[in-house]
């Protein structure tokens, strides 16, 4: 039935229900409301996203480079750091690479290896600072730099190759251990003869080669006799010698044999040391100070001198003690330990 015929009545409208609007209809936008930027533009001032929450920009969105306010390291500097203290990681430290700086110092600069890598890596200005910026400096100090490290590596080889070398020759030279000979059982040796002199010291007056002997306090046997062959002045020809604290350096020349009757003795071991000796000026004026001093430990090889470590029974050693006296003459007194000693003039 047509609606424009009489009678009739159109259906009713849902509740709700709106009309589509006709073709390029646009409905009115809320009141407020901002349309968001389009992809790439940047926000107009004020604009805010639905419901008043500021906006965001979505995840990707390009954000403004904030550039380091610290100045850039210098070349000198860092090139003085990695030369001089590299193995301990300073010169990272300096450039703010505390992770690696402080694995540098763990591991001495990698043995040293690493140490010298980073010296390179200055050298060529490829060494960066933590925002990987280059170097400051590096063409008004680059040759100074070059010329310097090359001098400093050239020296550090050679000083190695000199001490390797020194090294060597003093583990292949031939060495002569002090005269060790066997003795067989003898018979107690007599007291020095009546021609031996005591002073007013109460020490025995003895010439170089005089025969002395040390009894045991019990039984009387004698275990050890000796003989002092001279006392001369020595020059210390060891790498690491000492100078003279009290003046003077002399070796005493002397040698020991022990009989098979020191096993039995209260002390079955003969020793010998600077300690055991003393000092004695020709005014008669005792000196007070030691006679063993550290330039005495390192002044001729080990193979000249008296063996520390001492002797056993049954054994024949000839060997030096060095001394460090306040003068060139004077009187040297052996002390065995009991009453008296041993007074030798040179």
């Amino acid at each position: 039935m047509s609606q424009d015929q009489p009678g009739y009545t159109p259906p009713p409208v849902p509740q709700g229900y709106q009309p589509p609007a006709p073709q390029g209809y646009q409905a009115p936008a809320p009141q407020g409301y901002q349309a968001p930027p389009a992809f790439g533009q940047q926000p107009q001032e004020g604009f805010q996203q639905p419901y008043g929450q500021p906006f965001q920009p979505p995840q990707g969105y390009p954000q403004q480079f904030q550039a380091p306010t610290t100045p850039p390291k210098s070349f000198l500097v860092t090139w003085l750091l990695a030369l001089l203290v590299g193995v301990l990681g300073v010169d990272r430290f300096y450039l703010g690479k505390i992770g690696t700086g402080i694995a540098k110092l763990l591991t001495f600069g990698g043995l040293g290896v690493w140490a010298l890598v980073d010296l390179i890596l200055v050298l060529a200005n490829k060494q960066t600072d933590k925002y990987r910026r280059p170097l400051e400096g590096y063409d008004r100090h680059k040759l100074v730099a070059l010329i310097v490290s090359a001098v400093v590596i050239l020296a550090s080889i050679a000083f190695n190759v000199s001490q390797g070398i020194a090294t060597t020759a003093a583990l292949t030279a031939p060495v002569t251990a002090p005269s060790v000979e066997p003795v067989t059982k003898s018979t107690p040796t007599p007291a020095p003869a009546d021609d031996v002199e005591t002073n007013s010291r109460g020490n025995l007056v003895m010439a170089f080669g005089d025969i002395g002997t040390i009894s045991d306090g019990k039984s009387g046997d004698v275990h050890t006799k000796f003989t002092v062959n001279s006392i001369t002045p020595v020059t210390c020809t060891e790498p690491y010698a000492r100078p003279s604290e009290n003046g003077n350096v002399v070796a005493v020349d002397i040698t020991v044999e022990t009989t098979p009757e020191l096993a039995q003795s209260a002390y079955p071991k003969f020793t010998l040391s600077g300690f055991d000796f003393k000092y004695i000026a020709a005014n008669g004026t005792t000196f007070n100070g030691s006679l063993a001093s550290i330039a005495t430990y390192s002044c001729i090889p080990d193979a000249e001198q008296f063996p520390s470590a001492g002797m056993g029974p049954g054994e024949k050693v000839t060997g030096k003690v060095v001394l460090d006296v306040p003068a060139a003459t004077g009187l040297l007194v052996f002390e065995s330990g009991l009453k008296g000693g041993f007074e030798y003039k040179f």
